[in-house]
């Protein structure tokens, strides 16, 4: 049987009184999404944007950014700080 207290945050520990609350992480990077010629098409502030926007998976932008790959034949994508 689990601890009672396992899955329990303290009330004053949620949303907006929670102390990290509407705050970027400092781990935070954005990604750039460039054509194969080197032109700029969008910015996006997550590897989940990305994904989301070209209808693959996160882990798929991750290692492409990580292994140099390009997506689906037509896009380069490069993490920014």
């Amino acid at each position: 049987m689990p601890p009672s207290w396992l899955g329990k945050t303290r009330e004053g520990q949620r949303g907006a009184n929670h102390p990290n609350y509407g705050s970027i992480a400092h781990n935070v990077a954005g990604v750039d999404v460039y054509t194969l010629d080197g032109t700029l098409v969008n910015r996006f502030v997550s590897q989940k944007a990305v994904a989301d926007w070209l209808g693959i998976h996160q882990s798929t932008v991750n290692k492409a950014i990580k292994r140099g790959h390009t997506l689906k034949s037509l896009y380069k994508v490069v993490a920014s700080k």
